[in-house]
């Protein structure tokens, strides 16, 4: 079975538990900042990727890790587990699975817009009315400046990619004059 896979039923248990305790949020919120402040640290990642140390050193170094921290005794348990099943290189992939399985549920759909100057608010709202209306979701969108766009905008929302830009409006044209040259 494949990382992904395992990550996805991880996250699944996970977020089917927080939904019982009706705290999915707060869950996801723990675990995003486990992922940041303790599961971001190289020295401390690769000692539980390690295969030479044994699952109860790692739980151990777990314990003291998660000490520090005042997560819930979900996360702390669902962490435990995976250390004793050897799974704690996962993490990262759980912390997304659980993200895309809670947008999922809640209607949301993420994405990021790219244009070659921060768009003002009107139009950010006009990019996120229609995103809405496309998708029938929720849009979590973020705003980026590439200065590689001479105009126009690229977005990529959920599976889909919409290209406005300059550079695709010739790439497109282009195209269509090959066609039409054959």
């Amino acid at each position: 079975m494949k990382n992904g896979q395992i990550a996805l039923r991880y996250a699944k248990a996970l977020y089917e538990l927080a939904k019982d305790q009706k705290n999915q949020s707060l869950v996801f919120s723990e675990i995003k900042a486990l992922e940041k402040d303790v599961f971001s640290v190289k020295e401390f990642n690769e000692f539980m990727k390690s295969p030479l140390i044994k699952p109860q050193e790692k739980e151990k170094a777990l314990g003291e890790a998660l000490s520090e921290s005042s997560v819930s005794e979900t996360v702390k348990t669902f962490c435990f587990l995976l250390a004793k099943k050897e799974r704690l290189g996962l993490f990262s992939a759980i912390v997304d699975a659980y993200q895309k399985i809670s947008d999922e549920e809640s209607g949301v759909i993420r994405g990021v817009v790219r244009a070659p100057q921060m768009l003002g608010g009107e139009e950010q709202k006009a990019i996120r009315d229609r995103v809405q209306s496309v998708t029938q979701k929720k849009p979590e969108l973020t705003f980026e400046v590439d200065p590689e766009l001479i105009g126009g905008l690229k977005a990529q929302v959920g599976s889909y990619t919409f290209d406005d830009s300059l550079a695709g409006h010739l790439r497109r044209m282009k195209e269509q004059l090959n066609r039409s040259a054959q």
